[in-house]
């Protein structure tokens, strides 16, 4: 028997929208705003650089944030990977509710959880290679944003298992 996502038992306008609110939220936290998570007037610090404000008022004298590439490389990675996954997330949650496929529903799940991690393993990087410079004066939108995905993004994926086991129970009882 095809499932079908009106019949009460599946969440998935909630989990998809909270799933692009994600999404949103990272390209304004990773892209709009530059990834920059300290701003003051003499420090700016991202995932990527580290920018110290030369005497006097010379600009700015920039340099990465690690010295290691790879080190780098593997923050950036981790940080910015969320993004497609969790449209990724998104759209197999959407084929696998349609199309009935729980395979695609377990994928979304796997996905966002996946996305969360590694976000969750990019702030703390992050945090462990510039801890110096991070006081709670200077930290933008942008990294609280980065912070509180993490978390998002791990309760979106249990209401999408919910959803998925629930979702199985009322095709069941069909």
């Amino acid at each position: 028997m095809k499932r079908d996502w009106r019949d009460g038992c599946c969440l998935t306008v909630l989990v998809v929208t909270l799933q692009l609110a994600i999404a949103g939220q990272l390209v304004f936290a990773l892209i709009v705003s530059d990834a920059e998570f300290v701003r003051t007037a003499d420090v700016l610090l991202s995932p990527y650089g580290f920018c110290m404000r030369r005497p006097p008022n010379a600009g700015f004298e920039c340099r990465p944030v690690s010295s290691s590439g790879p080190v780098c490389t593997m923050l950036v990675l981790c940080l910015y990977s969320p993004l497609p996954l969790t449209l990724f997330a998104a759209l197999a949650y959407l084929f696998g509710t349609f199309g009935a496929d729980d395979s695609l529903l377990r994928f979304s799940v796997a996905t966002q959880a996946l996305g969360s991690a590694t976000m969750l393993l990019g702030v703390a990087a992050f945090i462990s290679a510039s801890w110096r410079y991070l006081w709670p004066a200077g930290l933008t939108a942008a990294y609280y944003l980065s912070v509180c995905t993490c978390a998002e993004m791990a309760a979106v994926a249990a209401l999408a298992q919910w959803s998925a086991a629930r979702s199985a129970r009322c095709e069941v009882t069909l």
